[in-house]
């Protein structure tokens, strides 16, 4: 049996920089995303309703979108630098683990999706 980071081809550090990444942004979004005017579910389902109600809150949500971006930016930069040796398996893999927090994040920075 292998561990799952070495049949990827990429470091459980990187592995763990885009899950991080990804988790800083959903959280994040709490704050700074477009949650429903009148519903704040997904805030309260978390606990985090001060990250969209307070303006210090909404500051501290910025500030973890923000990380989280840079952090996921950088493990895909390392991605991308190991991906000669790397298969297509692999990547999707990746993409689809690092994009799983996203799933539960409200929409980031736009309110067009309540639009239609």
């Amino acid at each position: 049996m292998t561990l799952p980071h070495l049949e990827l081809g990429v470091s459980r550090r990187v592995l763990g920089a885009g899950v991080t990444g990804t988790l800083l942004l959903a959280v994040g979004g709490v704050g700074v995303g477009a949650l429903p005017r009148h519903k704040d579910a997904v805030a309260a389902l978390l606990g985090l309703q001060s990250l969209h109600r307070t303006s210090a809150g909404r500051t501290v949500a910025l500030v973890l979108v923000v990380a989280g971006v840079l952090l996921l930016s950088a493990a895909w930069w390392r991605v991308g630098q190991l991906l000669p040796l790397l298969t297509p398996r692999s990547v999707l893999l990746i993409a689809g683990l690092w994009s799983l927090p996203l799933l539960l994040a409200p929409p980031m920075f736009s309110r067009d999706v309540y639009a239609y």
